[in-house]
């Protein structure tokens, strides 16, 4: 694995947010709504957010690994600076963050704490490694076929939406949760199609 990384280091990468965590739909979506102006979030999440150390470090998280906050940390090492997600249903209520920063780093193997994180990113990696594997496998036992004309004919529009379902006793809660997207099994499944030819 550390061969695949580089020989004696490997590069980590580290993202810095700016975080509004409530139980409220109602903050969520005014988060949303002035997600564009870094400075208005960032007042609005020192005001609103349930983190106490976002609070007190002017509604940012700091730099941590991608690999530290569960989907939060995942979620953002995919994004672009300047990109915003959410809402996304966490333990402490709903998470809607702006990444502001990311940086690659390289760091030294013999560190017991990256000895960790590698261990974690390799189970990880094999995890995914075998959905995507059977998700090809099952692919071609039932004749799996993408009409890509018909797909990129598609017209699409971004749009930020959050859609509640409303609850008999006059709660209301997210009306579907997120879930990781899960399409690099594609990729395997047409390289697999190419070497049997």
């Amino acid at each position: 694995y550390l061969k695949q990384k580089g020989d004696s280091v490997f590069v980590e990468t580290k993202v810095n947010i700016i975080e509004v965590l409530t139980d409220s739909l109602d903050i969520i979506k005014q988060a949303l709504a002035i997600a564009d102006n870094e400075d208005e979030l960032r007042k609005f999440a020192i005001v609103h957010t349930k983190r106490n150390e976002v609070k007190t470090n002017n509604g940012e998280f700091g730099f941590f690994s991608t690999s530290e906050f569960g989907e939060i940390g995942k979620i953002a090492g995919t994004m672009e600076v300047g990109d915003v997600f959410g809402p996304l249903q966490i333990d402490g209520g709903y998470s809607v963050f702006k990444l502001i920063g990311k940086e690659n780093l390289t760091l030294d193997e013999n560190s017991k704490k990256n000895i960790d994180d590698l261990k974690l990113d390799i189970l990880y990696n094999k995890a995914v490694d075998k959905l995507e594997n059977k998700a090809v496998d099952l692919a071609e036992k039932y004749g799996v076929t993408i009409n890509e004309e018909l797909l990129n004919s598609l017209q699409l529009n971004n749009l930020q939406m959050l859609v509640y379902r409303y609850m008999g006793f006059g709660g209301k809660i997210l009306a579907f949760p997120y879930s990781s997207p899960f399409f690099k099994w594609k990729e395997k499944w047409e390289q697999k199609k190419k070497d049997l030819l």
